[in-house]
């Protein structure tokens, strides 16, 4: 074989094989599970749940709880979450619950008692609570979560602009991803379950 043909022929061989070994090497690094991200702990608060009971972030600690700000007057973004997040419920392993928590930041409307026929209508399981104004600002303020009151109409009635990430808390109280709309049964059980797998070791 003539000497530039057989030179061609190993430096081929050997872009080959640097292929392969990179290859494998990527793979290797892709099935090492890694650390989940920590963005933030949860703050010291205190609301009122949907059965009248006070909740503290003690209340979610030993637990994954997925954490939606809203209103029950919501004409769109809260209904359509809750029932994705409804699905999710049901995607999830029965050994692995997940605690949702829809706390609502219209506090002037929303009492408990509307709180739990509301949150009762998409699954008995997830739990809602509100507070007075600076409650809610306390808890909103430090998990980045911004929201605006409207402005009422002749009638009395107004919207409110809310954040719609949802908000993944760690049984350590660590805030360890926002999800960001629009949002998508199957990513959330995925992201979720990854992150929970990493986060266990």
């Amino acid at each position: 074989m003539p000497t530039t043909a057989l030179t061609r022929l190993l430096l081929i061989i050997i872009a080959l094989a640097a292929i392969a070994a990179g290859a494998y090497t990527f793979q290797q690094i892709n099935q090492q599970p890694q650390q989940p991200t920590i963005y933030n702990r949860v703050p010291v608060f205190t609301l009122d749940n949907h059965l009248g009971k006070q909740i503290t972030e003690q209340s979610l600690q030993g637990q994954w709880t997925l954490l939606f700000l809203g209103y029950t007057f919501c004409p769109d973004v809260c209904p359509t979450t809750l029932s994705l997040l409804n699905q999710l419920h049901q995607q999830l392993p029965a050994e692995q619950p997940l605690n949702v928590l829809f706390v609502s930041v219209d506090p002037d409307r929303d009492s408990p008692e509307r709180l739990n026929e509301y949150i009762r209508f998409f699954n008995d399981d997830f739990a809602a609570a509100t507070g007075t104004r600076s409650q809610i600002d306390q808890l909103t303020g430090s998990l980045y979560l911004p929201y605006r009151i409207g402005e009422p109409d002749s009638n009395g009635v107004y919207l409110v602009d809310h954040a719609g990430a949802l908000t993944l808390i760690g049984p350590d109280l660590q805030v360890y991803k926002y999800f960001n709309p629009p949002h998508s049964v199957t990513e959330l059980t995925e992201q979720i379950s990854a992150i929970r797998d990493a986060a266990n070791g």
